[in-house]
């Protein structure tokens, strides 16, 4: 998910529209301040944009897009990367979820499990990643590659062992992917994590929306 889960904020910049107002702060480890109001009137745009499709303008977007401008044409560069993949998605958003759970990136796993809600997506499979070695519900492809995310977050290398199971599934061009993917889940997180930047409660204004 990570290089493109910003695709439902950036879609759709033609159409302007109010943020709702600021929730209580979920982050009292923040390091540095939000900017509310960012002097650049297109990030002031998509800053609109995400307040409507997603029921409030992340934290990591207020604190960083400001303060890092190159960082909106990277993700758009990364989204148009991710759309052209080779791995199906929800292999991505398994792995995903387990990169981000070792890299204790709160931020990442509810906007995880937000893309899934609005993707009309059950969250029980999602949920279950940390299980995925014994859980019935991971078919054997999608746990090799679990498990080669997984041991890339915690050891920067994987096993031998590890890496000869995901060979029995994966192409050399899959996995070649498959580890860019890692990676950049891994910057994802690593924006979130060092400067204090949890969760928004992303996925339960999701959820609430759907009642």
């Amino acid at each position: 998910m990570m290089y493109w889960q910003y695709d439902v904020v950036m879609a759709h910049t033609n159409t302007v529209h109010q943020a709702p107002p600021p929730a209580p702060s979920r982050h009292p480890s923040l390091r540095l301040e939000p900017i509310e109001r960012p002097p650049s009137l297109l990030l002031r745009l998509v800053y609109k944009v995400a307040g409507k499709k997603l029921g409030t303008v992340p934290t990591g977007m207020k604190v960083i897009f400001p303060r890092v401008p190159g960082m909106l044409k990277l993700t758009v560069a990364m989204q148009k990367f991710g759309k052209k993949s080779r791995l199906d998605e929800d292999l991505r958003e398994f792995v995903h979820m387990a990169v981000s759970s070792v890299n204790g990136c709160t931020f990442c796993m509810d906007l995880g499990r937000m893309m899934a809600v609005t993707e009309n997506k059950s969250l029980e499979k999602l949920n279950a990643v940390p299980d995925y070695p014994t859980s019935r519900m991971f078919t054997a492809r999608e746990r090799a590659a679990i498990a080669y995310g997984d041991e890339v977050a915690r050891n920067k290398s994987p096993s031998d062992e590890t890496f000869a199971t995901l060979r029995q599934h994966f192409t050399d061009a899959e996995i070649a992917e498959l580890t860019v993917f890692i990676a950049l889940v891994h910057f994802m997180n690593l924006q979130q994590v060092p400067l204090g930047i949890g969760s928004d409660g992303l996925c339960a204004i999701a959820q609430a929306r759907k009642r």
